[in-house]
């Protein structure tokens, strides 16, 4: 399957990491693709140190904005959307 898994993130340095290796684990073949909607923080180093692509934002512009950035940078047949804040309080992806 070809797929691509897109994560909004702001200022996650403590969860971004986890999260890539979390969907890499369960997908192995899936594009992850980090929106970072230019935080203050090393979520962007910590994403890419980890594996995904990242896409950094000048400006901060909302989680709207992150996921139609993704949108735009994902080219593979299905796109998948994961919300970071929901994924790491209640633990759904694993």
């Amino acid at each position: 399957m070809e797929l691509t898994v897109v994560v909004p993130a702001y200022n996650e340095e403590s969860s971004i990491g986890s999260t890539v290796i979390s969907i890499r684990k369960c997908l192995p073949k899936a594009k992850i693709i980090v929106v970072d909607d230019c935080s203050s923080d090393a979520t962007k180093e910590i994403a890419n140190k980890e594996g995904a692509f990242v896409v950094s934002h000048n400006a901060n512009k909302g989680y709207g904005e992150s996921l139609k950035t993704g949108m735009r940078m994902a080219k593979s047949k299905y796109t998948a959307f994961l919300m970071q804040t929901l994924l790491m309080t209640h633990a759904i992806f694993l």
